[in-house]
């Protein structure tokens, strides 16, 4: 009988051992996933706190679309706008071109003018020159033969 009650007390050391190595494979388990649960509740603050921005930033869409919209809307009428100013003062630059086009003509043609003015003006100088000499000779002819036929006439 003490041989059965050694055996017995044998066997129950053995699965004594055998439970202390289970318990602490438990504990070491359980240690394992509450910092696991720990984590993961850390997580699901972070989430709950992106989806409460998410859901916040999409109301604040919802207000904003409308206004948003009414400020795209005045940013095509500008947009609209200053294409017809950039169309006109195009208009005005063609038209500008064609004038300044039109006076570097007219100037050329006042300038070829002028110069035929110019060249008529020394031909009508020298022409006034001649005229101005003869008609110095002539009156100095006219002296003389004035004088000459006071003489004669004495």
């Amino acid at each position: 009988q003490l041989r059965q009650t050694r055996e017995e007390l044998f066997a129950e050391r053995q699965r004594c051992r055998r439970l202390e190595g289970e318990l602490e494979a438990s504990q070491r388990e359980a240690s394992w996933l509450r910092h696991q649960m720990a984590e993961l509740d850390q997580v699901s603050t972070q989430v709950r706190a992106e989806a409460a921005h998410w859901k916040h930033a999409e109301g604040a869409a919802k207000v904003d679309g409308p206004r948003l919209q009414q400020q795209l809307q005045k940013e095509v009428n500008v947009a609209n706008g200053l294409r017809e100013r950039l169309a006109d003062l195009e208009e005005q630059l063609v038209r500008g071109r064609r004038a300044q086009t039109s006076v570097e003509a007219e100037c050329a043609s006042l300038r070829s003018q002028l110069a035929a003015s110019r060249a008529e003006v020394e031909q009508l100088a020298g022409t006034s020159s001649r005229l101005a000499g003869d008609k110095s000779r002539a009156e100095q002819q006219a002296d003389q033969w004035a004088s000459q036929f006071h003489q004669a006439e004495r």
